[in-house]
């Protein structure tokens, strides 16, 4: 069986795109840069992990989340699954 992967390139870089991509997203500035990409060139539904803690009140789940909706809004994509883990 073949695998299914699409070669993107931004700039002078190259990234290619499996089916199925995920990323971990904190909410800082390289995974939201990161899932913007994604968000904007796979063709495939993507699944974005987030690991919020107790110790920092889930601050990485209510962020994350703005900047899921955010990159939504930007991209018009709207078929990703939030993962939060606590």
């Amino acid at each position: 069986m073949k695998s299914y992967i699409e070669t993107i390139n931004i700039g002078e870089y190259s990234f290619d795109l499996h089916k199925n991509p995920g990323v971990v997203c904190s909410g800082g500035a390289d995974s939201s840069i990161l899932l913007y990409i994604l968000m904007k060139f796979s063709k495939s539904p993507i699944n974005v992990y987030s690991l919020a803690s107790k110790e920092k009140f889930r601050s990485v789940a209510r962020t994350s989340h703005m900047v899921i909706s955010k990159c939504m809004d930007l991209t018009s994509k709207s078929d990703v699954n939030h993962h939060i883990l606590y």
